[in-house]
């Protein structure tokens, strides 16, 4: 049977769990953005609403931007975790 946990302990592990779900679902979140804003094309043509798809075009140009600023954030991350562990 296993080692019995303190409260403390507990605690400490269900946070960890929090913390392990949260970058998850950011790091989804991330990713879905960054997809979004390499889509093609507008949905809205340019000839009908002009604003309308230059506001289009800015917006997947700044998902795309905050995408790749969290992916490359994560990564990083990942990789100061792993240092950290090693030394």
């Amino acid at each position: 049977m296993g080692q019995k946990k303190t409260f403390p302990e507990m605690i400490g592990h269900g946070l960890a769990h929090v913390q392990h779900v949260l970058d998850g679902v950011i790091g989804w979140g991330f990713r879905t953005m960054r997809e979004v804003g390499r889509k093609p094309g507008t949905t809205v043509p340019p000839q009908s609403h002009p604003y309308l798809s230059k506001a289009e075009t800015v917006g997947r140009g700044a998902l795309q931007f905050l995408g790749t600023l969290g992916d490359a954030y994560y990564r990083k991350y990942q990789e100061l975790k792993s240092k950290k562990m090693a030394s």
